[in-house]
This record gives C-alpha cells, sequence and structure tokens, in this order.
C-alpha cells in the first residue's frame, strides 16, 4: 500500500506488522498540512457534531472514522439533509462503490467522508 513519504519519527516504538512480525525502524510522521482529532459526542448528537466542525474549523475535506455502520449511514444522511456533502464507505459495499466514493472525495466532490474499518483494507 503506498503511503506518505514524508520524514520519519526516529523515536517510534517497534510495531507488530500485518503478516505478524516484529518490524524495528521509523514510522512516519502526520504531514504538516493534515490535522487529527478525537472527538466523542452521544449517538444522536454525532452528525451535528461533525457539522460544527467541519464549520468552526473552515475544513475543506473530513475524513472521519466510525465504528459501526448503522450509526456512520445515519450521520451522512443527517448530513445531507443539512446540504453537506457527505458520503459513506463501509465494509457492505462492492469494491467498484468503494472506489467511486474514494474518487469522489479526492476529487472534492464529497466534503466529510464517513468510514468504518473497510477504510483501512
Amino acid at each position: 500500500a503506498k503511503g506518505w513519504d514524508g520524514p520519519a519519527s526516529a523515536s517510534a516504538p517497534r510495531t507488530t506488522g500485518a503478516a505478524g512480525g516484529v518490524e524495528a525502524g521509523l514510522v512516519p510522521t502526520m504531514p504538516p498540512h493534515l490535522a487529527h482529532y478525537f472527538v466523542v459526542a452521544p449517538a444522536p448528537h454525532k452528525a451535528d457534531a461533525v457539522r460544527r466542525l467541519v464549520h468552526a474549523l473552515a475544513l475543506e475535506r473530513v475524513l472521519v472514522f466510525m465504528n459501526r455502520q448503522e450509526p456512520l449511514k445515519d450521520v451522512v444522511f443527517k448530513l445531507r439533509a443539512r446540504q453537506m456533502a457527505a458520503a459513506a464507505l463501509h465494509g457492505e459495499m462492492p469494491k467498484l462503490a468503494r472506489s467511486a466514493v474514494l474518487n469522489d472525495f479526492r476529487r472534492g466532490r464529497s466534503r466529510v467522508l464517513m468510514v468504518s474499518d473497510v477504510a483501512s483494507r
């Protein structure tokens, strides 16, 4: 898989790779133009929390990770109801549909991309 090839952190811990072996080495740091936020919101308020953050921080594109698919779909529905370009990416989607959603997000057609664990595959 392609990753970010920016500077790496020398103080990174040893990690277990996908194959189960232990890898020692450098782990890339986040690119300077990216920001990472961790937000906890009650289920009924998740869509509003995302919408408020996007507007308050004037974010162009946002990738939001959620644990389960049903709340993810609900948040996308609520964001769209408030005229925010949002899309979902989850494991129930066929591979071609997932690819189309990712391409739309890359091109800026979706401002918010809500993803389940499928994004790590």
